[in-house]
Parts: C-alpha cells; structure tokens; sequence
C-alpha cells in the first residue's frame, strides 16, 4: 500500500467557526485515504488536536495586526511554503471568503501543488465580489459545499458556473452522536426541562451585542437550562450575562 498524500486544509478565521468545522469534518472523511494537516486562523485550532488526533498549526492572522499587510503575505507565504517541503504535501485546500495572497504565492512557488478552493455560497454584495473572477481563475479546483438555504442564494457567486458543488458538509454524524438523554447526563442538565446552546463566533461584535441579545430573549423562558460554549465575558473580564439568567 503507498503512502497515503498529504493536504494541508488552511482557513481563515470568519465570525463563526464554520470555516474550521468543514476543514475538521473533511479532515476527517478523509483521514483513512490521506493524511490531512490543518492550519488556521483561528483560536479554535487548538481545541483540535486533542478531539480529533489531527496535526494543527495555529496562523496568526492579519487582524492581529503584528504585521504590515505585505510582511504578513510573504509571512503566509514562507510558512506554508515550509510546510509544504515538510511534509511534500500534494494539495492546498483553502476555506474562507478571500483567498489570501499567501497562499497563492506559496502555491505559486511550489507548481507541482494543486490550490483547491472552499468558497461558501451565499456571498453579501460587498466590494470583494469584483475580486472574484481573478481570484476564481488561478485555482485549480472550486468546490462550493451545499447549503440548506441555496435556493435563496441571490449573491455574487449563485450565477457562476466554475464551482463543482458537493452535498452539504457537516462534522455531526448520526451513528456517532449520542441520545437525548445520554447528551443531557454528560452536560450535567436536567434532560425534564428545555436547555438551549448558544454558540456565536470569534468576532468583537459576537462578544458584546450579539451575546447580550441572545441572552436577554432567552432569559423570560421558563425553567429554560442555557449552554455557552465559552464564558460570556467581554476583553475586560466583564460578564455580559443578565441578570436572572442562569449559565
């Protein structure tokens, strides 16, 4: 049996956490044909190693703003460049809106890799989307993961042909999930009363507003259990949780 290809899945850190979640369930799907290696943007990255046993690099993105933007391509660049000779790895799987430059001078610099595309549909009206022809013909492959909502889809990238689109891609599988009640057990809830998971991104906006707003229309249900998946705290260590709302 021959060795078993190495792709490098890379992801930009969204508002969400769904670019890590794809590259982590395809990771997975694939763990038995190839061996997957993923590097992120994203602080979840490091929660991945341990719950799935694969090989994670943490990118510190641009918004940490530790660099110029042209020193941060060539730094993408360099380092992805550097995996790739690491680890002779065949394919570049990136998953995010824009398609960073690094990633495509690393590429570039090693020709024999291919640069496969994950681009989401339902892309909003905003200045990028005049990028996406360009951005579009340098990749040698676009997969467009399904969407329950593509019907509804009337962005930029819902008239393109160019994509080879897949059914919709999820980490959550049936036959490994566990029962309604065993699920409550371990979460240490009372599975006699509704609970609710509220889980928002990674973004300034989702730390303050957005998780004030959720947790105040959650907080007259009745007998209601509410599940974060981090505490609810803003960048000066202050709560953001109502009154009257138990966590």
């Amino acid at each position: 049996m021959g060795v078993k290809p190495t792709i490098i899945f890379a992801t930009s850190n969204g508002i969400g956490m769904g670019h890590l979640a794809r590259a982590t369930a395809i990771s997975k799907a694939l763990k038995s044909d190839a061996e997957p290696i993923i590097v992120s943007m994203a602080s979840g990255i490091a929660e991945i190693p341990d719950a799935f046993g694969f090989r994670c690099e943490y990118l510190p993105g641009e918004d940490r703003q530790w660099m110029s933007r042209p020193n941060w391509d060539f730094y993408i660049r360099d380092r992805i460049t550097a995996l790739i000779d690491e680890t002779n790895a065949k394919v570049i799987v990136f998953d995010g809106v824009i398609p960073h430059a690094g990633f495509i001078a690393a590429r570039n610099a090693r020709p024999g890799v291919k640069l496969v595309w994950m681009r989401r549909g339902l892309w909003q009206k905003k200045i990028h989307r005049f990028a996406l022809p360009l951005q579009s013909s340098v990749m040698d492959l676009i997969i467009e993961p399904g969407d329950y909502a593509f019907a509804y889809d009337r962005g930029p990238t819902s008239k393109r042909t160019e994509a080879l689109r897949s059914a919709p891609v999820s980490l959550y599988q049936s036959n490994e999930a566990l029962d309604r009640e065993s699920s409550m057990k371990a979460l240490g809830l009372d599975p006699n009363c509704p609970a609710v998971l509220v889980q928002l991104g990674t973004g300034a906006d989702d730390a303050n507003q957005k998780m004030t707003a959720a947790l105040k229309g959650l907080k007259d249900w009745p007998n209601l259990q509410v599940v974060l998946t981090k505490e609810p705290i803003d960048k000066q260590g202050i709560s953001l949780a109502p009154e009257g709302i138990d966590l």
